[in-house]
């Protein structure tokens, strides 16, 4: 079954890393100042950290993107990386198994 469809199973690594990469987008809430030496990005588990104590927020909660690494001191986790990107794979999968069993029994004479 796999090396039938060796070319959906390639387009849903690339989709897993695409949607797993674009969680990078998402803000995330700093609720103290503490907070802000450790401010973490990603989803479904957080890989990205950044230390933004440099900044001074008007208030709290404030939300902060991921900003230039070479700015702010920047850490990747990358089995959190790589877990994140296999969660959101086995999930595409899933749904793509659900897809194809589902439109063979609709479609079954």
């Amino acid at each position: 079954m796999w090396r039938s469809n060796i070319g959906v199973h390639l387009i849903l690594v690339c989709l897993s890393i695409c949607l797993v990469a674009a969680s990078l987008w998402f803000p995330a809430t700093v609720h103290d100042r503490s907070e802000m030496k450790s401010v973490q990005y990603g989803y479904p588990f957080r890989f990205l950290t950044q230390d933004v104590s440099r900044y001074d927020p008007p208030g709290f909660p404030w939300q902060y993107r991921v900003m230039s690494p070479w700015e702010n001191p920047t850490k990747l986790k990358p089995l959190a990386f790589l877990g994140s990107i296999i969660i959101v794979l086995a999930s595409l999968e899933l749904a793509v198994i659900a897809v194809k069993r589902a439109i063979r029994i609709l479609f079954q004479t």
